[in-house]
């Protein structure tokens, strides 16, 4: 289904001017793909934004339990 929704925003995008005005050239089942094509896109974007914002969370939240260590000097200027 979603080869067949690509394959179809294909058709559209590569289709001659001439098809266009003849009338409706995609069947049924081609714009039924399609916006299936397009909700499956959408929600997978959907998705990818949800899944770095819980990324960016949970690095915050390690961040802020992490206590900071001081740093060791050495008596030549080195640091630890």
């Amino acid at each position: 289904m979603q080869v067949k929704g690509l394959g179809t925003a294909l058709k559209i995008l590569f289709a001659d001017s001439f098809v266009h005005k003849r009338g409706s050239f995609l069947t049924r089942d081609e714009i039924v793909a399609l916006f299936n094509g397009f909700g499956r896109l959408s929600d997978s974007i959907y998705q990818l934004d949800n899944f770095r914002r819980m990324i960016n969370e949970e690095e915050n939240s390690h961040q802020q339990q992490q206590p900071t260590k001081p740093v060791k000097k050495f008596p030549f200027g080195g640091l630890k």
